[in-house]
């Protein structure tokens, strides 16, 4: 199982005070950890015991490479900069967030091998399609044995021609009800599920606004209730439905299983 796509470098500035203008940061400390929703995905995966990769860029600049290298995974170095996310933060509670938009790079050839080496199962993040280019063109050419797409904030930012190209792979789609409803401008969560559906031809697994899951397959949609306390990101959500699949069991028991199951690292 591959998991492709951005991990961002989070840098946590704690501050004296927020600045004014172009005043120089107040610095008290830097705390500096790889994040992202790729990641998040990732580590809800591995919490249900599921196995596989991640394959990301860093930075030659960046220093989570290193702190990536347990994870094993397949890490292209690159000389375009790490994208960060900033969280300014005073002594006082103030907080602010600033963030780099990721630099588009090409398709590194350390990603093509893997592809066509070994057509994995694929989870994808669509801010990787934004940020590498002709990626879309990577997977048609090898394309993966199932493919699991979470495009997040960049769903209605992907090119047709690439939406295209994912499309014609048919992936089964891990969106929010917020997403869902941007993209296919329907107000009901299950009409826009199997508009989607009808698109890709594959099952569409939704986050409802009231936490619950909404999954569409095969051309019939259900209800999934959630514990109260299973994550709310339709990443981490998708990280834990494909752990399930890798069980040998039905999407539609791996949806239900996650979104209900305490992981294997809670309660230890």
């Amino acid at each position: 199982m591959l998991f492709i796509g951005t991990i961002w470098e989070k840098v946590t500035l704690h501050l004296s005070a927020l600045p004014r203008d172009e005043d120089e940061l107040p610095i008290l400390r830097r705390q500096m950890h790889p994040a992202g929703n790729l990641l998040d995905a990732f580590l809800a995966f591995r919490q249900f015991g599921g196995k596989g990769r991640i394959m990301t860029l860093c930075g030659k600049d960046s220093s989570i490479a290193r702190q990536l290298e347990p994870l094993q995974g397949i890490i292209a170095l690159t000389d375009a900069p790490q994208p960060r996310r900033y969280l300014l933060r005073t002594e006082a509670g103030e907080e602010a967030v600033l963030f780099d938009s990721p630099s588009v790079v090409p398709v590194p050839e350390l990603w093509r091998d893997a592809l066509a080496a070994h057509q994995e199962e694929v989870l994808l993040d669509g801010e990787a399609l934004l940020s590498v280019s002709r990626l879309g063109t990577l997977l048609t050419e090898h394309p993966p044995k199932a493919l699991h797409f979470v495009p997040g904030d960049a769903l209605c930012r992907i090119p047709p021609k690439v939406m295209a190209q994912l499309l014609s792979l048919h992936p089964v789609l891990h969106v929010t009800e917020e997403e869902l409803q941007r993209f296919t401008r329907e107000e009901d969560a299950a009409i826009a599920a199997a508009m989607v559906a009808n698109l890709s031809e594959n099952a569409v697994m939704v986050r409802l606004r009231d936490g619950d899951g909404w999954l569409h397959l095969e051309q019939e949609g259900a209800m999934i209730p959630a514990r109260p306390d299973v994550p709310a990101s339709a990443y981490s959500r998708a990280g834990s439905i494909l752990a399930h699949l890798q069980q040998g069991v039905s999407l539609d028991q791996a949806a239900r299983s996650a979104l209900t199951e305490i992981s294997h690292n809670e309660g230890a």
